[in-house]
């Protein structure tokens, strides 16, 4: 989980699987097909439900970017819902694939991983 955290603060958006894969290769840990679908799935859900009520951008499949409180998410069978709260009104993001999720730097910084435990 270390691994999806280190990307996670350093790009400040969510991994897809074969970004987190990619990634993971590139600093020696390489990642099964297999170890990284649950991987992904359980850091995303452990962090979206841990930051809930933060402030995050989305952006949906049309490009459509919003900033605000995230109020509620979620995903079924790949199919994605996340309501943020923004600055004019309350948008409601619906999407056959994962929206791209930015994370502001508070939380950037919070999900950072370092000394030892970075390369566990």
């Amino acid at each position: 989980m270390n691994m999806a955290r280190i990307f996670t603060s350093e790009k400040k958006r969510l991994p897809t699987k074969e970004q987190m894969q990619l990634f993971a290769k590139n600093r020696g840990h390489p990642l099964k097909y297999s170890e990284v679908a649950p991987l992904v799935k359980a850091f995303r859900k452990t962090l979206l439900d841990a930051i809930s009520e933060g402030e995050v951008s989305v952006m949906d499949s049309t490009n459509k970017k919003v900033s605000g409180l995230m109020t509620s998410w979620s995903e079924k069978n790949d199919r994605w819902t996340v309501e943020v709260d923004g600055e004019t009104g309350a948008f409601l993001f619906s999407s056959p694939k994962e929206p791209v999720l930015e994370l502001t730097d508070a939380v950037a910084s919070w999900l950072a991983v370092t000394g030892a435990s970075a390369t566990e």
